[in-house]
């Protein structure tokens, strides 16, 4: 073997030999950030569960859990990157991917639970900034001078101002493009009917007798009623759509039964059957009414089949 061939091997042998020591100096780095990230992670999750003792158990579960699998993927990286000080290829063994797939499935269904339960915590602030608003909307309708209005006014738009926020941050957590525009025409709604409440509610202060003022306040009330159950509507149906809640199929058929329409079905039926024959030469039967998803059983005073066909 000449020199130059020599020479040609050696520094092969040495570039292999420090493209080893990056690569598992490389593995060692990714289990250690994985791990402090997880670290933190579950840190934050920790102080949220402090604040919500309902979910408390729950949180703290999954956050062990998430940190027992972010340690195990520290651990395993550290081994296979000593396993593998003596390959010029870094191919782990089969054991090891195993197990790092293993911990890394571990961990991501941790994180993932971590996320639904703390998406949980943000909705139910949500829901309860509605009451508080709702509840001061009773102050400002009850209220009968500029003095109660300056207050309960004051109060209310600071739970407005907490409401926004909370809807801000749950509008960018919605995946669906509909409702999102949903989330968003009720938060225009919210806006440009707080700008009108109140020179509608000075309106009614200074002409308390005047019954079309009160009309417009109560209409303005109305629509902040209106957007503000659009909004739980779209919240609830977003925790509907995720895994945390699941339904058998006949609670799937079930939701939102008793509709305008089939309620309407019903009124329209009885008022035809009533219409149709006096009340001494009915009888009563037990039918079913409404629509495919709407399963009530109504007992009602109606004519013979015969004569209902007819």
């Amino acid at each position: 073997m000449s020199s130059y061939e020599c020479e040609r091997r050696v520094a092969t042998e040495k570039h292999q030999t420090g493209a080893a020591d990056r690569r598992v100096k490389a593995i060692s780095h990714v289990g250690h950030a994985v791990n402090l990230a997880i670290e933190r992670f579950v840190t934050i999750g920790e102080i949220i569960a402090e604040d919500n003792l309902d979910i408390k158990s729950d949180i703290l579960e999954c956050c062990r859990n998430a940190r027992d699998a972010g340690k195990s993927i520290e651990r395993l990286c550290d081994i296979s990157a000593m396993d593998n000080m003596n390959y010029s290829t870094l191919e782990l063994p089969v054991y090891d991917e195993n197990a790092i797939i293993i911990a890394a499935k571990a961990l991501i269904s941790a994180v993932t639970r971590i996320l639904l339960l703390v998406d949980i915590v943000v909705v139910k602030q949500l829901l309860t900034a509605k009451r508080k608003i709702v509840k001061s909307l009773r102050k400002l309708e009850s209220v009968v001078n500029f003095t109660e209005f300056v207050r309960a006014y004051s109060l209310f738009g600071i739970e407005m101002i907490e409401l926004a926020y909370l809807i801000r941050n749950q509008q960018n957590n919605i995946k669906e493009e509909r409702r999102r525009a949903q989330m968003f025409s009720a938060k225009q709604i919210l806006e440009h009917s707080i700008s009108i409440l109140l020179s509608s509610s000075k309106a009614t202060l200074l002409h308390y007798d005047c019954m079309i003022a009160k009309e417009n306040r109560d209409t303005v009330f109305c629509q902040i009623r209106r957007a503000m159950d659009l909004i739980h509507f779209v919240v609830k149906d977003c925790i509907f759509e995720t895994q945390f809640l699941t339904y058998n199929e006949h609670a799937a058929k079930n939701i939102g039964g008793e509709t305008v329409q089939s309620s309407t079905n019903y009124l329209t039926f009885l008022l035809e059957k009533f219409r149709s024959k006096p009340l001494d030469d009915a009888k009563p039967t037990t039918m079913y009414i409404g629509n495919n998803n709407y399963s009530k059983i109504a007992t009602s005073t109606t004519l013979t089949e015969k004569k209902w066909n007819n």
